[in-house]
């Protein structure tokens, strides 16, 4: 009876903790300068065969460095444009940012966001931004460059770290 208890109680600590990293998701692109729609629902990924769906050959590192917890939503607007974004919820806030300092950019614009944030315009198709809110390192990658993208991407990850701040 007691390990049963138990394994209620973690289960609703875990739904809970998974209802916060979604609601950081949920309507954040409703503020963006173009008209985005969800395309997606958002998914949530606690294991290396979920996120193995979305990120190609990649997804174990992400485990490797300590998330325990991955929030995954896209985005359409009226052109077919699309920003899918990762919410990487780490161990502790020095895995995410060791993450963060790991990634490579070519060509950073620096942003203000949490406590540190960028969007890289050398990113190989579209845009990459990144934000690193305490335990939280949050990527969003548009499928091309679009006049407005810059903006888009800027809006969205400020709505999203703000979401963020509001967890700690």
């Amino acid at each position: 009876m007691k390990n049963l208890l138990a394994t209620i109680l973690m289960a609703t600590l875990l739904s809970s903790a998974s209802t916060d990293i979604h609601g950081v998701l949920q309507n954040a692109f409703s503020t963006m300068p173009t008209k985005y729609d969800q395309k997606t629902p958002t998914d949530f990924c606690s294991d290396f065969p979920c996120l193995a769906k979305y990120i190609d050959g990649g997804a174990a590192a992400y485990f490797d460095a300590g998330v325990k917890r991955v929030a995954i939503s896209t985005i359409k607007n009226n052109a077919n444009n699309e920003i899918t974004t990762y919410v990487y919820e780490f161990s502790t806030e020095s895995q995410a940012e060791t993450f963060y300092q790991k990634v490579d950019t070519s060509k950073p614009i620096s942003l203000k966001i949490c406590q540190k944030g960028r969007i890289d315009e050398g990113f190989i198709v579209g845009l990459k931004g990144e934000i690193l809110c305490g335990k939280y390192y949050v990527e969003s990658i548009s499928d091309k460059k679009y006049e407005g993208a810059i903006d888009d991407m800027k809006s969205l990850l400020t709505v999203i770290g703000s979401r963020i701040n509001k967890l700690k």
